[in-house]
């Protein structure tokens, strides 16, 4: 069972401090701890910041959604939405890889055994090698989904227009997979209710669903043992508000941040 931790709610406002050199630290600014230089040992030094990754689309058009993924053999991808073209991002190019959706649409991805799959509302769930783009199609698949995951080398699926209350889980090591007999799942956690599942986020040891007033923990690791509790009566502010790493997820509701730690 997870634990829930208030960790902020103050406004932050500002952007991001790009006029002084990335090794330098401004008077106003603080260090950043994820950034830190903890070779100095008197006084706070950043390393430097980043650096570009690939050229421009040359669209003008903001980015909806994206994606890291790195294949078993090695081979890393980025994958990149803009308005309905999914985009294979390289260094020096942006090479179309497929077309989808609803125009302007946040993308979300989630790999397993080295296929990626995109989901986007208004399309059906699709998948990506590395090659081809293509529409899974195999039996039980739902038919559309804005929301994906990995938990127990299972994908999780949720955001079907017609059972938004619903998520989905393939089969093991098979996202193209969701035949019950196959060990793939269904749950409808509130039947009947008004809100809807906004997002997903898995942790190592458990999955939490998202809601807009409430949020929901799956623990198990098989169909057999699978078990969901409300885990705290404080859902998502925004659709692209939360986040996880290993053993800890992060959410942002109506009044503060959030932190889900394994109890």
């Amino acid at each position: 069972m997870g634990n829930i931790v208030r960790i902020g709610s103050e406004a932050l406002t500002g952007g991001e401090v790009n006029t002084p050199s990335p090794h330098t630290l401004g008077l106003s600014e603080a260090a950043s701890t994820e950034n830190l230089d903890p070779r100095v040992w008197n006084g706070a030094k950043t390393r430097p910041g980043r650096e570009q990754y690939g050229i421009a689309n040359g669209s003008d058009t903001g980015i909806h959604g994206m994606k890291a993924w790195t294949r078993d053999a090695g081979t890393s991808f980025v994958v990149a939405r803009i308005a309905t073209t999914f985009y294979d991002v390289q260094s020096a190019s942006w090479a179309s890889i497929g077309i989808g959706g609803t125009s302007g649409e946040k993308m979300r991805a989630a790999a397993l055994n080295n296929i990626l799959v995109i989901v986007v509302d208004g399309m059906s769930p699709s998948k990506w090698n590395g090659a081809t783009f293509a529409t899974i199609t195999a039996t039980s698949t739902p038919t559309e989904a804005k929301y994906a995951a990995v938990y127990v080398s299972k994908l999780i699926l949720a955001g079907d227009d017609a059972n938004p209350q619903t998520f989905y889980g393939s089969a093991t090591n098979n996202p193209e997979d969701f035949t019950a007999t196959n060990d793939a799942f269904s749950i409808t956690s509130q039947d009947g209710g008004g809100d809807t599942i906004q997002g997903l986020a898995a942790a190592r040891n458990w999955l939490n669903i998202f809601y807009r007033y409430y949020t929901e923990i799956m623990t198990g690791t098989s169909v057999f043992d699978f078990r969901v509790e409300r885990l705290v009566d404080r859902g998502l502010v925004s659709k692209t508000g939360y986040v996880s790493t290993g053993d800890v997820v992060f959410f942002a509701s109506d009044e503060a941040v959030y932190m889900v730690v394994r109890g």
